[in-house]
């Protein structure tokens, strides 16, 4: 290890010779011109001294070899490059030294000079060490030998190959104006030292260390000397004292030399919030290897790039924001910001191990957000950073934000899957736009972030989220919300409150609040600003410690102080917008004019800003006055102003003609430019921002505008550029037109609500086209059933269907079909069947897609009623048209009949339907179909035993809709019922409460039926049969009321008849029993299901020796059905018939038959049940196993299902909406639960866990 370049080692500090000689016989003899040869020996002899001999201590080195010049000289003879700090200054080696100072520990502490400086060599100090500055006379050390210190390999230190030339400057430790002074430190090995200009001391007091010789009569010439000469011993330590009393020291990484550094980028002029001059950051968990903590640590930095330890400790961490520049680099040092930047910077320490985090920075204008975005990007270090910021002009073109957002990771599109990769370069622009669902673009920006993340960890920062166009927001937060293992952070800065969309997201936030009155006055005294007590005691009640606040009021202050902080309290951001406005009131006109321009334009790019001016008569000249005041600044290509409330006052201010002439102009110059279509969307938005009253081409313009966005998926702009266009059309077929596109893209993008508002507004323009009405009415009841009130729907869709059966069947057919859907959902059963029998009675002239939809809900209502055969024949003759027809497109009736199908007891055909409509919507990202798909797919999976991925759907299902913002009351209901049979009691009682919440906001009446069954079911698995009997009599009592017949649909009898059997209630048992025999044996078929359930019923009921007969009939309906947790139950129900009979081993057979099966499904009460029972006949079970439902989570499950099923990690990815590493993370987890280690054996262990 001690030759392995670029590592530090321990090594032990060299023996201290007590003879003072540099050369003796015990030392290695120096090579003439290497490290610590001093000037003699290298220049050769002269004045009478042989090379390798000590000068005396009292002669001082000729003028010509001192200093820097001499150095310098002295690297010129040796054809050496001069090597430089990182701002690209030359650095200096350490300065020779010959007289004598301290004692002997000090004498043994100081060390050579860098190789080429002229400095002898002391005797005991290795020549490569780094040379230790020091604070007037060194202290003797006391105690113990100190430990083994650090010293870089071999070659590893930085060579300087010769001083600076004749003539530089250099960086000077400046003791004056150090807060807290503290011992001098040691420089680390290869520190670069500055040579920036020295700062100049405030006193003519010399340092400690030349005060003795002035006392004691010296010269001043010989008192200057000394402090000359250790200035450059301290520069030679790659130390330097900022003008705040900070160390700083660049390094280069160990085992490479001094190279030239590029100069760090210039502090910018403009003043950022709580910006001021001045040293580090101050607000971090240390890590540095330093013997005192600094404030803050180290961060990581690629190879080769030179990095900081920031600050010394002591230092204070309290106020606003600064930024300073060092030789190592920019930081922002943020004042109190301690918690906000521990939460940051646990979120890049975790991305660089892999793991995923988000973060909403919530506060008010000035407070400082985008100042934490900045110091994120410089905590990044090797993390890439991905940026957006939202532009108020831009918030209504779709995808503007993502596209800036995604730039730089554009080129992993190919690893992504293909639907989703051609509808993210669609929406972005960079290919042919492609209409999909709206979730697709978010399941796509999902795996983009998650293929760059495999390079590199990411960083993600979006400032003023607020003012992100709608589309692009979805994404970002979608992505968020479903990070996991890939590495990658993500930072939303936004105004307090948030926006709906973002407020509702879900992800943690922090709100940051003003300054503490202790760090604004630091922040004052740092920028410069020194008021009267009084005075600023009303400045910070007036801005509430808002840093903005505090650094610009105080600017006006010198004037008129009454006027700007008035006695009179105000809000706090009136304070802020009065100073703002009064900076912008001393500008001249045509400044402000142009001003004006700029802040319509909303940061935008000097070429068009130039154009706009010129057709105001003026040129960028005039902004030359804000761009001196910093008002504005130009960085890049693009007009940026200080802050947004900047723009905020300049644009607001003016009066409104001249703002709708500041939006012509910017649109004229856009017309001129034509460079694509956002510049068309943009100059639609311009238009329609200085129209006044109707504007037929701004509402053409934006018209077009809203159909471009619609065909790149984004929804919610198109919708809003077809209102905007309404607005701006008078009254009539144009309007009207403009207003139902407007409410379909509202529809699309899941605002029905304002769909709705939207449609009844259109009423009025097409009341003259009956054709046009219907269209409108129909999407109208289409918006009430679903979002609003589904009975006031069914009327409405009947009525208008009525009114335009002779002008069009077809859609009249439609119009009752759907009015059918709100009937099921309130529970209405006769009602819902007239509905889909008027509908089948229309279509079956037109055929074609009417007829389609009339047969499924036929279907689906007939089932309900009890009557079997003939639903099943109408499904059947629908069953071919909906093979042929693409799921996505006929999803409503692929779930329907799906549904239908599965409570005919015909699991196949079922499975055969909704497994093409699940393939076909995870390769879409059809995220929108996506949760009633998977809460079908459940419910299957429940009824034919496989609960390990009916548990994992239902979950998946509730999950989505969750992230998506949908109502999924039947999930929950799905989820809720898996939970109960899993014995997961609270969790099953808090998806009822939501279920029943989301049907009561949306009136679904007929949901409390379903959630009832569901709570019955858990009771009656816990054994509180008085619960489970009431529960379902309540069900009972829905199910008569709805019209509800078939047992299936919701699978209550056998439970409540089990349940009275239990509560000791024979008779009420026997009436229930009878009830439902006589419904299933109306139609003259029973499903397998249902003949075994009654079955089972009679044999619980039957005290004589039927009951046999009756549990051999159920077990034999069971196995026909394949529902293992019914023959489960009916094993368990017989062998206590027969423990009670004193057949004990006849039941220890059944009932560890039972008990197998239930442990098998993870059913856990029941299986305790079971094993009382078992225990009861004497013999004692085995300990429960835990199945695949107790062992891995849901997601986990559903993981280990994709895989086993042959999807490799990356197609388990996209078919999940993970990332490829969030599979790896979770499948590692599985193995490492279940004990396997490959996918086959992880199959094995899945099918032996379903039995």
């Amino acid at each position: 290890m001690r030759d392995v370049p670029g590592v530090a080692q321990r090594v032990p500090r060299p023996r201290r010779h007590r003879h003072r000689s540099s050369c003796s016989s015990g030392s290695p003899r120096r090579r003439p011109g290497g490290p610590g040869t001093s000037h003699r020996e290298r220049d050769g002899p002269r004045a009478g001294y042989r090379p390798g001999q000590r000068s005396p201590v009292t002669r001082r080195r000729p003028r010509r070899a001192t200093g820097r010049a001499g150095a310098a000289a002295g690297a010129a003879r040796a054809g050496a490059s001069v090597p430089r700090c990182p701002r690209g200054r030359p650095a200096a080696p350490r300065a020779p030294r010959t007289t004598r100072r301290g004692g002997r520990a000090a004498r043994a502490r100081r060390g050579a000079g860098a190789p080429g400086a002229g400095g002898r060599r002391r005797a005991g100090r290795r020549p490569d060490a780094p040379a230790r500055g020091g604070r007037g006379r060194p202290r003797r050390r006391r105690g113990p030998r100190p430990r083994a210190r650090r010293r870089p390999a071999a070659g590893a230190t930085a060579r300087a190959a010769g001083p600076a030339p004749r003539g530089a400057r250099w960086c000077s430790p400046s003791r004056a104006g150090a807060a807290g002074r503290g011992p001098r430190r040691r420089a680390p090995a290869g520190a670069a030292r500055c040579a920036a200009p020295p700062r100049r001391r405030r006193s003519g007091r010399a340092p400690a260390g030349g005060r003795r010789r002035a006392r004691a009569g010296r010269s001043g010439g010989a008192a200057r000397s000394r402090p000359r000469r250790r200035r450059a011993r301290r520069a030679a330590a790659g130390a330097r004292w900022s003008a705040a009393g900070r160390w700083w020291w660049s390094r280069v990484p160990l085992g490479s030399s001094l190279e030239p550094v590029p100069a760090p980028p210039a502090v910018p002029a403009t003043s950022n919030v709580g910006t001021a001059p001045g040293a580090g950051i101050g607000v971090a968990p240390s890590s540095c290897r330093r013997r005192r903590p600094c404030r803050r640590a180290r961060t990581g930095v690629a190879p080769g790039r030179p990095y900081g330890c920031r600050t010394r400790p002591g230092a204070s961490s309290l106020g606003g924001v600064r930024r300073t520049w060092s030789c190592a680099g920019g930081a922002v040092e943020l004042l109190d910001r301690e918690g906000e930047c521990a939460a940051v910077d646990a979120l890049l320490t975790q991305a660089r191990a892999g793991r995923s985090g988000a973060l909403v920075l919530r506060g008010d204008p000035g407070i400082g957000k985008s100042s934490l975005l900045r110091w994120a990007v410089e905590r990044a270090g090797d993390v890439l950073v991905l940026q957006a910021r939202g532009f108020e002009s831009e918030s209504e073109i779709a995808f503007a934000g993502l596209a800036d957002l995604l730039r730089p990771v554009l080129g992993h599109l190919g690893a992504l899957p293909a639907p989703q990769s051609a509808a993210l370069a669609g929406a972005l622009a960079v290919g042919p736009p492609v209409r999909a669902d709206r979730f697709t673009v978010c399941a796509a920006t999902l795996s983009l972030l998650a293929a760059a993340a495999e390079a590199q960890p990411l960083l993600v920062l979006v400032d003023d989220a607020h003012w992100l166009d709608s589309s692009s927001l979805e994404a970002v937060l979608f992505a968020a919300r479903r990070l996991g293992a890939e590495g990658v952070v993500v930072l939303l800065a936004t105004r307090d409150p948030a926006p709906p969309g973002l407020a509702a997201s879900g992800l943690p936030e922090v709100v940051l609040r003003g300054l503490a009155r202790a760090a604004a006055r630091e922040l004052g005294r740092r920028s410069g600003t020194t008021l009267a007590p009084d005075v600023f005691d009303r400045l910070y009640d007036a801005t509430a410690g808002n840093p903005l606040g505090l650094l610009e009021i105080p600017a006006l202050l010198g004037e008129e102080p009454d006027a700007v902080v008035p006695a009179v309290p105000l809000p706090p951001g009136a304070h802020l917008e009065r100073a703002l406005r009064r900076q912008v009131d001393r500008l001249p006109g045509e400044t402000r004019a142009a001003l004006l321009v700029a802040a319509a334009g909303d940061d935008a790019d000097l070429g068009l800003v130039a154009a706009a001016l010129a057709r105001r008569g003026l040129d960028l000249g005039a902004l030359s006055p804000a761009e001196e005041r910093r008002v504005v600044r130009v960085h890049g290509d693009r007009v940026l102003f200080r802050h947004p409330l900047l723009r905020g006052v300049v644009y607001h201010d003016a009066p409104v003609g001249e703002r709708a002439a500041a939006h012509r102009a910017l649109a004229a110059a856009l017309a001129e430019r034509g460079d694509g279509a956002q510049a068309a969307d943009l100059r639609a938005w311009h238009l329609a921002t200085a129209a006044v009253g109707y504007d037929e081409e701004a509402a053409a313009a934006l018209e077009q505008a809203g159909t471009r966005a619609y065909r790149r998926g984004g929804y919610a702009t198109a919708a809003h550029a077809s209102e905007r266009a309404a607005g701006l059309s008078p009254p009539g077929p144009d309007r009207g037109r403009r207003l139902l596109k407007a409410a379909k893209w509202w529809q699309l993008a899941g605002r029905v609500r304002r769909a709705g508002r939207l449609l009844a507004a259109a009423l009025p323009d097409v009341a003259d086209d009956p054709v046009r009405r219907a269209e409108v009415q129909h999407l109208r009841g289409f918006v009430q059933m679903w979002r609003q009130a589904p009975p006031p729907a069914q009327v409405l869709l009947q009525a208008e269907a009525e009114r335009v059966v002779h002008l069009d069947p077809g859609r009249a057919a439609l119009m009752h079909a759907d009015a059918a859907v709100p009937c099921f959902m309130t529970g209405d059963v006769v009602q819902a069947t007239a509905a889909a029998r008027r509908a089948h009675d229309l279509a079956v002239g037109v055929g074609g897609t009417p007829l389609l939809v009339a047969t499924v809900v036929l279907a689906v209502a007939e089932a309900t009623s009890g009557h079997r055969h003939r639903a099943r024949a109408l499904l059947l003759e629908a069953d071919e048209a909906l093979r042929a027809a693409r799921p996505l497109v006929r999803a409503q009736e692929v779930v329907l009949a799906a549904m239908a199908w599965g409570w005919l007891e015909e699991p196949e055909r079922a499975r055969a339907l909704v497994d093409r409509l699940l393939r076909e919507a995870r390769a879409a990202g059809a995220l929108g179909v996506l949760p009633y798909a998977l809460a079908l797919v459940g419910d299957l999976d429940f009824r034919t035993g496989r609960w390990d991925s009916a548990y994992a759907c239902a979950e998946e299902s509730v999950r989505l809709a969750d992230e998506t913002r949908q109502a999924n009351s039947y999930g929950l209901f799905f989820l809720a019922r898996m939970e109960a049979v899993l014995g997961l009691e609270r969790a099953c009682t808090e998806h009822v409460e939501r279920a029943l919440d989301v049907a009561d906001r949306y009136g679904i009446g007929c949901m409390p039926t379903y959630t009832g069954s569901a709570l019955g079911l858990l009771h009656l698995g816990a054994g509180r049969t008085a619960q489970a009997v009431e529960e379902l009599r309540r069900v009972r009592a829905l199910a008569d009321a709805q019209g509800l017949a078939e047992a299936a649909v919701v699978p209550y009898v056998p439970d409540l008849v089990e349940a009275l059997a239990r509560a000791g209630d024979r008779d009420g048992a026997r009436a229930e029993l009878g009830a439902a025999e006589r419904v299933a044996g109306g139609d003259g078929e029973r499903g397998a299901w249902l003949a075994g359930a009654l079955a089972r019923c009679r044999g619980l009921l039957d005290a004589g020796a039927g009951a046999e007969a009756h549990f051999a009939e159920a077990l034999a309906h069971h196995e026909r059905a394949g529902s293992p947790f019914d023959r489960a139950r009916s094993l368990l129900c017989q062998g206590e018939r027969r423990r009670r009979a004193r057949q004990r081993a006849e039941a220890r057979a059944v009932l560890g038959e039972a008990l197998g099966l239930f442990e098998a499904l993870g059913a856990r009460p029941w299986a305790e049940r079971a094993r009382t029972e078992l225990a009861a006949t004497g013999l004692v079970p085995a300990a429960p196993g835990t199945g695949a439902l107790g062992l891995l989570t849901p997601q986990e499950l559903q993981i280990a299902l994709a895989v086993s099923a042959g999807a490799s990690n990356q197609e388990a990815a996209a078919a999940l909406f993970l990332s490829r590493k969030t599979v790896e993370h979770h499948l590692s987890a599985v193995y490492r639960k279940t004990g396997v280690a490959s996918r086959r054996g992880l199959g094995a262990w899945l099918a032996r866990q379903q039995g």
